[in-house]
């Protein structure tokens, strides 16, 4: 009898730091976390067009992407898609609702393994955005890293160019608009 509750306590064990190991990793939220940056001018817009707009990015570790989010000025839904960029494919789409003006939002979706150096890309379609610059006026330098992930682009499109729907092809570096991210946990 005592084996037995010695081989159950030993398991109880192994589970709860097995457990534990997991909880000590950070989900990252990267991309909305530029908006916190110092020696950025921070404008927002309005168009009266909408445009498909996001960045392309990989990890520098295997993981998950866990989550979809998103902060604009105004408040409505938004479609949010996540792109594997290496074979040209939609690995998910969400619609995200912001009840309120300069509202973060983020949607849990179910786990999507990411292995590292994969070139992915997010994207939201909206006629209001961040303009975002830098003080100096000088261009965005990328790849930009935070924590796990690596921004490789920003890029836009109009709808009406990109009648499709597909990742944008046009490279901007002079300014961004980084109002849609992911939710990365690493393995």
């Amino acid at each position: 009898m005592s084996l037995r509750i010695l081989f159950l306590a030993a398991m109880s064990v192994l589970f709860f730091l097995s457990c534990e190991d997991n909880d000590n990793k950070t989900e990252e939220k990267p991309i909305i976390a530029l908006l916190n940056q110092p020696g950025l001018v921070i404008d927002t817009g309005q168009t009266a067009v909408q445009w498909i707009y996001g960045f392309s990015f990989s990890t520098i570790k295997d993981g998950k992407i866990k989550g979809l989010g998103m902060k604009l000025p105004t408040k409505g839904s938004y479609l949010v898609r996540l792109w594997n960029l290496d074979d040209d494919t939609l690995l998910k789409e969400e619609t995200l609702t912001a009840i309120t003006d300069h509202e973060v939002v983020y949607n849990t979706i179910p786990d999507i393994a990411i292995q590292k150096n994969i070139q992915l890309g997010v994207t939201i379609q909206a006629g209001s955005f961040y303009k975002i610059r830098k003080t100096d006026n000088s261009d965005f330098t990328f790849p930009l890293q935070s924590g796990n992930i690596r921004l490789l682009s920003f890029r836009e499109s109009k709808v009406s160019e990109n009648i499709l729907g597909r990742f944008p092809t046009m490279i901007k570096s002079d300014e961004i608009s980084p109002c849609i991210d992911v939710i990365f946990l690493e393995d």
